[in-house]
């Protein structure tokens, strides 16, 4: 799933937030998405937790 149909499902359902977990440090970031916790999965590896708001910030 692209990032645009992802936002598209977010709008049509009504959600406001979107979280990812990744490992890619730096790529999220660059469209739009901010750093919310490190963490560890299953195997115990790193994965950053980030989150994508469209609520506009005040």
């Amino acid at each position: 799933m692209t990032k645009e149909e992802v936002e598209r499902l977010a709008i049509k359902e009504g959600v406001s937030e979107v979280y990812i977990s990744t490992n890619h440090i730096g790529l999220y970031e660059k469209y739009g998405c901010e750093f919310k916790a490190e963490m560890h999965d299953m195997n115990g590896e790193n994965f950053q937790s980030m989150i994508r708001s469209d609520r506009e910030k005040k």
